[in-house]
């Protein structure tokens, strides 16, 4: 069996998405593309489709499917840097004899431009080799460059001095000097640096200290929201034999142990037992939406949550997400298919029955924001909440727990290694062979690597301030 290309592998993706988007396999061939030089080109055709037609929304949501794709499968590819960027032609019906079709432009990789060459004949982007991107890599990246320049120096200085001892020996002496010199500039650097980390971390944990009140709020109201979705879900009132739906419903409660949300959403082309499980799960006569409604849900409300004791307790629940939770929650940023099922075809009723389960959804609906009271559970009250979490509480719950659980940001790292280099090299190491094995050799050598970390904080001090000082769009600004 021929092994696809990538463009056929991306087109598959695609096709995917469409079929599910749609909720109809109709569309399945509908897909072409063609690969023209550097250009990666993918038509979707909509002419036998009926729907809203509007290309912009729907190029949106295929943006962010595929951008989550190929995160996740992004190792299937021969050639990734040839589909950093493709074109989608949305083909639509004319219109008084005039052509409505609309293309789009995708961005899947954002790529620096030495990761790739383009070749003369057919100016087809290609990866470099491994061992020039890795060098490309390691010398764009200030911290390795200096490195490098550091090292350099020390290696001239020191050969410079071989040379220099070699030729006027009687002046070994005087480089005792050195060594002086360098234990004095050693304790002046670290001191400096150690009451730098002390302030710098007692700050961040300030910072993280006045985010805890506004975490503890919105994870509670993600918290009721969980509960909204595990009750809706167990609604037998809704989910019987007289909901149309019922037979979508029960197959994706019969998957939801079997296959996670993420991969049946994104599926995994390059591993073919993957797919294979995946593909098992299809049934062409079941609603995709609703399926990927119940695996959503359940993503919410699975078995962590019910065994959490988080259904049965005491209001308000008090429990903080990690980022390792968050990071599975926010993939309802990229989809959200209870908007879906309010808002696009006739999935749900406009008012739902009245019963145990609406009750207590309401109840919860209260608990995240008074906003949401109400009599009856209706289409348009749940898709309001969805959307609010969709755009605003989970992408700022996410954004708050991801800053209070990062890293010590890299100026600290940078100076706890260096501060150690400066310690080690320029106090501990030559005293204890100075002073017990009178080994002035390795002492000498020791304030040449001091020097050459001096050397690198003098390079790289400009930059690190600079990083430190410019604020972060994505998170900073949120």
């Amino acid at each position: 069996m021929e092994k696809p290309t990538d463009n056929e592998i991306l087109r598959q993706a695609i096709e995917v998405f469409i079929v599910q988007h749609f909720d109809t396999i109709d569309l399945a061939g509908s897909i072409r593309e063609e690969k023209k030089e550097n250009v990666n080109y993918y038509s979707i055709d909509l002419n036998e489709h009926d729907w809203d037609q509007n290309v912009e929304n729907l190029n949106s949501e295929l943006s962010k499917y595929l951008s989550a794709w190929v995160r996740k499968n992004h190792s299937v590819f021969e050639n990734y840097v040839s589909l950093a960027d493709i074109t989608v032609d949305y083909l639509l019906p004319e219109k008084d004899g005039s052509i409505q079709n609309k293309a789009k432009s995708i961005r899947l990789f954002y790529l620096p431009s030495y990761y790739y060459e383009t070749t003369f004949n057919t100016g087809e982007h290609k990866p470099r080799s491994k061992i020039f991107l890795w060098w490309l890599n390691t010398w764009n990246t200030l911290i390795n460059r200096y490195i490098i320049i550091s090292a350099l120096f020390v290696s001239v200085l020191t050969i410079c001095t071989l040379l220099y001892l070699k030729k006027f020996p009687h002046e070994v002496t005087s480089l005792g000097k050195v060594f002086e010199f360098t234990n004095i500039a050693s304790g002046v650097i670290a001191s400096f640096i150690l009451g730098y980390i002390v302030t710098k971390v007692t700050a961040i944990r300030q910072e993280k200290i006045q985010r805890a009140p506004e975490i503890l709020k919105l994870s509670n109201q993600l918290t009721y929201f969980r509960k909204v979705c595990f009750n809706f879900l167990r609604d037998h009132n809704y989910w019987n034999t007289t909901n149309p739906n019922i037979a979508s419903f029960k197959h994706g409660k019969s998957i939801k142990n079997l296959i996670s949300y993420e991969d049946f959403n994104y599926p995994s082309y390059n591993d073919p037992v993957k797919y294979a499980k995946y593909k098992s799960l299809i049934n062409d006569h079941m609603s995709f939406p609703i399926v990927n409604l119940v695996l959503q849900m359940y993503m919410f409300s699975d078995e962590d949550y019910f065994n959490s004791k988080l259904t049965y307790t005491e209001y308000p629940g008090n429990y903080i997400y990690s980022f390792e939770e968050m990071e599975k929650f926010i993939m309802m940023n990229d989809a959200n298919h209870i908007w879906y099922c309010c808002e696009e075809g006739a999935y749900f009723p406009e008012t739902f029955p009245v019963g145990h389960y609406s009750i207590e959804i309401l109840k919860d609906l209260k608990r995240i924001n008074k906003v949401y009271k109400s009599k009856f559970l209706t289409k348009k009250l749940l898709s309001k909440v969805s959307l609010d979490f969709q755009y605003e509480i989970l992408p700022r719950l996410f954004h708050l727990i991801k800053q209070n659980e990062a890293p010590l940001p890299p100026i600290i790292s940078y100076f706890k290694v260096t501060t150690s280099l400066i310690l080690t090299f320029g106090i501990i190491v030559p005293s204890i062979f100075y002073v017990f094995f009178s080994n002035k050799g390795i002492a000498f050598f020791c304030s040449y690597i001091v020097i050459g970390v001096i050397v690198h904080i003098l390079l790289s001090l400009g930059a690190l301030l600079k990083d430190e000082n410019t604020l972060d769009r994505e998170n900073d600004y949120l």
